[in-house]
């Protein structure tokens, strides 16, 4: 009797777990690896107006990790080829002569270049890279390697297809958002 008595419990604690686990299943199988939720996107940064500062992370030059950069974006100049000392007319359509302070405000030594690595783009145009060698830069080249708490204030130009819209920094351009935003307008 006693067997009969442990076998009749041992079965309906079974049964009990069996049916805890068949309750809980659902059609759609959950695990850790997929999000119920969607993981928040990166934002794209706020478009700089003159006078205003932004940081970003950046590669160091040597022994690997990260650095971080800040650029006060100083002025805007809309130029002509004269004006800028270009031997040709701008081929998207206006000169502009951005000036920017760049710090490096980490720890470890990293670049900055302007060279191939700004687009700009409008709401009629699409983002397409526009800087250009035309032209005599002001100040001092800022295209180098900065060590911490090193900074420079100088200017590169630009080539754009018309007086409004943003100019991007990309610090690769296969990043998914730009370093940082600059807004143009014929108003700042």
């Amino acid at each position: 009797m006693r067997v009969s008595v442990l076998r009749a419990a041992g079965l309906t604690l079974s049964a009990a777990v069996v049916l805890l686990v068949a309750g809980c299943s659902s059609d759609t199988p959950k695990s850790a690896a997929t999000p119920t939720t969607p993981l928040p996107r990166a934002s794209a940064p706020t478009p700089l107006t003159i006078g205003q500062v932004a940081t970003y992370d950046v590669p160091a030059t040597a022994g690997g990790g990260t650095s971080r950069m800040s650029v006060w974006f100083e002025g805007i100049e809309y130029l002509s080829a004269q004006g800028i000392g270009a031997t040709g007319e701008p081929k998207r359509g206006q000169f502009v002569r951005i000036t920017l302070t760049v710090k490096n405000v980490g720890t470890k030594n990293a670049s900055f270049s302007s060279d191939g690595k700004i687009k700009w783009e409008s709401d009629a145009t699409a983002p397409q890279v526009v800087t250009t060698t035309e032209g005599v830069r002001e100040g001092a080249d800022l295209n180098t390697t900065y060590k911490p708490g090193q900074s420079l204030n100088g200017s590169f130009n630009l080539d754009i297809g018309g007086q409004e819209g943003k100019a991007t920094y990309w610090q690769n351009l296969t990043d998914a958002q730009p370093s940082f935003v600059l807004k143009l307008s014929l108003g700042e």
